[in-house]
């Protein structure tokens, strides 16, 4: 026996996870844009055909723009401080993206290396993914380029894969293609781990068990690059006048960081008055010159191209290097949203292509 759930049914699990007090997250149109939002209600929920991929990742929710790690007050020459406590509301995300949720990997990595970020892991174990595989894909998509997948299951805890319309039950229909008149369509339910066979365990009634798995629709998508071929030309090419090249467009905004599902960087501030204050984990990128800029007003990173480098750098090298993985998952967001057109994927093409 194998489970699957409709649309009407995946809205109605939505009702009961925010009927039961969790926070609900899914893709919603905000202002013209779908973006990962929490919902107030189920019908704010998008079906899947309206959408290839949400604005920007959803690692906002388990790694916030901004957040008090530390509160302060200045009491008779003394500082009393008192830390922050982690968010900890149960949170659903229901229609990821299979390279949105492969990145939690990635960032486990990294927020559990020296030091465990109580803030972060907190909600980790506080989030549960259902991420719905690709049945299409955007033309700066390129997860298989980097080792991943439309329907891998890495990161998520449920993974659902629309039913292919001969596989559909009778009286049930398959759903269409058009956005905003998804008609019923049907998804085989994955169990991926004992997280998410909990959540479909409790919430029984919203799901529906068949003798056999039907037929799905993943989207087939074909290599751009050898990714095998990228690490071992950084490792020879730290100085090489391809970057001057690459980066002479590049205006360090942030923005190919800030839809990254796998980007981290942040810095430590304080903001208070003479009372007291908050000290605040921001978000921040490599890509800025203030990021490395001393005190001293030395900058060990002065110029974008060097900058740039250190973006490539930092996901195909020294990433491998550290934690046995690319911080890439190829989604493609760093080239649509960039708003000078610089391609990544591109750039990872011509470095394949090079000789090491």
């Amino acid at each position: 026996m194998v489970s699957t759930i409709t649309t009407e049914n995946l809205a109605r699990l939505a009702e009961q996870l925010l009927g039961s007090g969790q926070r609900v997250i899914a893709p919603a149109r905000v202002a013209g844009m779908v973006v990962y939002k929490e919902l107030s209600a189920a019908q704010e929920m998008l079906p899947d055909s309206a959408y290839v991929l949400p604005h920007a990742s959803f690692k906002e929710f388990l790694f916030p723009r901004t957040e008090c790690v530390l509160r302060y007050k200045f009491n008779e020459g003394k500082i009393d401080s008192t830390p922050a406590e982690p968010d900890k509301t149960p949170q659903v995300i229901i229609g990821s993206r299979p390279c949105d949720a492969a990145s939690l990997p990635i960032l486990d990595s990294v927020f559990g290396w020296d030091y465990k970020d109580a803030f972060y892991f907190q909600r980790r174990q506080n989030t549960t993914i259902i991420s719905i595989a690709c049945s299409k894909a955007n033309e700066s998509c390129y997860c298989t380029s980097v080792g991943h997948a439309p329907d891998e299951t890495a990161g998520s805890d449920l993974l659902l894969k629309r039913v292919a319309p001969a596989s559909v039950p009778a009286g049930r229909d398959a759903g269409t293609t058009t956005a905003g008149t998804e008609a019923g369509a049907t998804y085989l339910v994955e169990v991926v781990t004992d997280k998410g066979k909990a959540l479909l365990e409790k919430h029984a009634a919203c799901f529906q068990q068949v003798d056999s798995a039907p037929a799905t629709e993943v989207v087939k998508l074909e290599k751009k690059f050898d990714a095998e071929k990228i690490k071992p030309w950084l490792d020879t090419h730290f100085e090489d006048p391809l970057w001057q090249q690459i980066a002479t467009k590049c205006m360090g905004c942030g923005t190919c960081a800030f839809g990254c599902p796998t980007c981290h960087c942040f810095d430590i501030v304080d903001e208070g008055d003479n009372k007291g204050g908050c000290r605040l984990k921001n978000w921040d990128t490599c890509g800025s010159s203030l990021f490395t800029l001393h005190g001293s007003g030395h900058n060990p990173r002065n110029k974008q191209e060097q900058r740039y480098r250190q973006r490539v750098m930092h996901k195909f090298k020294y990433y491998v290097e550290k934690f046995g993985q690319r911080a890439c998952v190829g989604c493609g967001r760093c080239s649509d949203r960039c708003p000078v057109d610089m391609d990544l994927r591109g750039v990872l093409e011509t470095i394949a292509k090079k000789e090491a």
